[in-house]
């Protein structure tokens, strides 16, 4: 199967006209839709705050508030947080 949907997946590119086309395949990832009662409840992640967290107390330290492409930093980060 893994093969057939790479093959597809070839043949749409080397023949499809305009951006955007969509081929459905015939193929099922299950026998019913049983398995998105699973993974479609909602959101579990926890809550955004706007300060990075670190595993560690050491990954924090090691955060370079001064570096140039690390705007996502809050001012006082990495300062031995």
């Amino acid at each position: 199967m893994q093969r057939d949907v790479v093959r597809h997946a070839l043949d749409l590119i080397r023949d499809a006209t305009v951006p955007g086309t969509v081929t459905e395949l015939d193929y099922r990832w299950a026998p019913d839709d049983a398995w998105k009662d699973g993974v479609m409840r909602g959101d579990s992640r926890q809550e955004r705050i706007d300060t990075p967290q670190y595993q560690c107390a050491e990954d924090a330290s090691l955060a370079d508030p001064e570096c140039p492409t690390c705007v996502w930093l809050a001012p006082g980060v990495g300062e031995g947080a």
